[in-house]
């Protein structure tokens, strides 16, 4: 490594197309390389709708966006052949992210083993298929070029720009959210559905924390989502608060004066570990050791049931879910007291 810093400039790639999570997720990777290689160029290739969650990056030097279109797309594997990077690190791996990186001409070209996709790198990285933290994985990655991890993990990294902050700022004060504590954001939604806690339990729990602790809860959604909302909050008898339509930075900011995110493995809970918010998961079909951080303020909670973890995207039963209920959430609120009071 360190001669090939010495004669050029290094230039880097990483791949990671989508989603909110996973980008978040590759952002410690970022951090790494911009660690050893201090004046390296980092580039990133991401999808145009996450654009924003790797905005403002200061350890990236581009954003490459992957648009639609078989013009856009042969553009834009012109475009990386051309800077010819010495690196390239596809954290997605699917059948297009393995195609652009066969074509990218890049002198190191970094995957994992995926069958059907291995062709397209020249160093294929042995998946390690016991459960860790998915930044752990990514990691490995760096480990099979040689490249020096043993600074240890790095936090995830999102960037909340002054008028998103301005936001934030401006909504705790119009509803009082400065004046007591916990703050309690409320995340109960998911693109799958698998992953989702029963409506009527965030309900429960939200007048029980209200009633109870004197909580301010504040209800998280995003674009398709506020149907969903508004069915919760009609089962409570207690009134929370909703938060107005936002983007993902301003979304960030009002986490990010949270004392405690609760919700399902999901997009806010990633962003709520960026921001450094302890946080409450329900997990069910996804494994809580790959994609819950090990610290204790990230407090991971799931069934003791024998299909735990099965990764299903469809379920008749939901069993996983329905047997978490709202007193072993209070019973880990009360256990996490030290990092949200």
């Amino acid at each position: 490594m360190k001669d090939i810093q010495g004669v050029n400039r290094i230039k880097i790639l990483v791949i990671q197309l989508r989603r909110l999570g996973d980008i978040l997720l590759t952002t410690p990777i970022i951090k790494v390389l911009r660690k050893v290689f201090p004046h390296a160029q980092i580039d990133f290739l991401i999808e145009k709708p996450f654009l924003e969650i790797v905005s403002g990056n200061p350890y990236l030097n581009n954003i490459l966006i992957l648009e639609k279109g078989f013009f856009n797309q042969l553009n834009l594997i012109k475009k990386i052949r051309k800077e010819k990077y010495d690196f390239l690190f596809d954290f997605l791996g699917n059948p297009r992210t393995a195609w652009l990186s066969f074509f990218s001409k890049a002198a190191k070209k970094v995957g994992f083993d995926f069958r059907g996709r291995k062709f397209a790198y020249n160093i294929r990285v042995k998946r390690d298929n016991r459960p860790k933290y998915i930044v752990d994985f990514k990691l490995d990655a760096l480990k099979a070029v040689g490249i020096d991890i043993s600074g240890g993990r790095e936090s995830l990294s999102l960037v909340v720009p002054f008028n998103a902050q301005t936001f934030a700022d401006d909504f705790f004060h119009k509803n009082k959210l400065n004046e007591e504590k916990p703050v309690i954001g409320i995340s109960p939604t998911s693109r799958k559905q698998t992953r989702i806690w029963p409506g009527k339990y965030f309900a429960q729990l939200a007048d029980k924390l209200i009633q109870q602790y004197n909580a301010k809860i504040m209800f998280l959604w995003g674009p398709g989502e506020e149907e969903k909302i508004g069915e919760i909050v009609s089962l409570m008898k207690n009134k929370p608060i909703i938060i107005p339509r936002v983007d993902i930075k301003q979304l960030a900011a009002l986490i990010g004066k949270c004392n405690l995110l609760i919700g399902n493995d999901n997009g806010p809970k990633h962003i709520a570990v960026a921001m450094e918010v302890p946080t409450i998961t329900i997990y069910g079909p996804t494994q809580s050791e790959c994609w819950n951080p090990p610290e204790r303020k990230h407090q991971a909670l799931k069934a003791e049931i024998d299909c735990i973890g099965c990764n299903r995207n469809e379920c008749s039963s939901m069993e996983c879910m329905k047997k978490v209920t709202p007193e072993k959430i209070e019973e880990t609120f009360l256990k996490m007291k030290e990092f949200v009071l």
